[in-house]
């Protein structure tokens, strides 16, 4: 026989146990119903790891979608067009995402030009995604000049990578497989402090990431002179 003290506690473990299983389903649930919607942005190999983080961010950390950004086309110091891959609007700042959905092993370094990309015999380069990504903050910045506002990068990975090796500075960028994002997002909660953005500005931000989202590249050039 059980006493009430036991039985209080296998009641409060299953109850946990149920409320696990079941935020695990419906994530799964809603992953599944997304797979189903936007099926060609799934099937594509970079789309698809975009897609995930833009899932993880909404169903996992609970960023409203109003807070959410995709494709955003922004000229650099420089005028060149950069796109961003997604950024979340936070009440700790701007996280400003470089997505890489690899698997396999990845080496690198923040300083290099080129990181490494192994996978199976195959050894491939690929542009470093932390200096990517600065390139993209600055063009954020340049876009938002005057407002308060602060950003981090961030660089992440799927799951899927077997091994990840990169030597960077992590004051200013954080390197993160997507099943550590939840983790992530709650850790710059309980160490991070709040934007001084009031509602207005706050609004004024949004709005002004609403009007860079999705213009493609040939909207943002400059037209050519035409001769005379």
């Amino acid at each position: 026989m059980l006493t009430p003290e036991q039985l209080l506690g296998l009641v409060i473990a299953l109850v946990v146990i149920f409320f696990a299983l079941s935020g695990r389903w419906i994530r799964r649930a809603l992953t599944f119903f997304d797979q189903l919607t936007h099926y060609k942005e799934w099937n594509n190999n970079g789309n698809s790891g975009e897609r995930a983080l833009y899932r993880a961010l909404l169903d996992e950390c609970h960023i409203p979608e109003k807070h959410l950004f995709r494709n955003l086309y922004l000229k650099d110091m420089e005028g060149r067009v950069v796109e961003i891959d997604v950024v979340a609007v936070t009440r700790y700042g701007l996280l400003v995402f470089e997505s890489k959905n690899y698997s396999g092993f990845v080496r690198g370094d923040q300083q290099a030009r080129k990181w490494f990309h192994a996978i199976g015999r195959h050894i491939y380069k690929f542009p470093n995604p932390i200096r990517q990504n600065d390139r993209h903050i600055e063009a954020l910045q340049l876009y938002l000049h005057g407002h308060n506002v602060r950003f981090l990068s961030v660089i992440i990975f799927t799951e899927r990578l077997r091994s990840l090796h990169v030597d960077y500075d992590s004051r200013h960028t954080v390197i993160l497989e997507r099943d550590q994002l939840k983790t992530f997002y709650k850790h710059l909660g309980k160490n991070s402090s709040k934007m001084p953005l009031d509602r207005d500005e706050l609004s004024r931000v949004l709005e002004l990431l609403r009007q860079a989202e999705g213009r493609r590249p040939s909207k943002l050039r400059k037209k050519k002179p035409q001769k005379k």
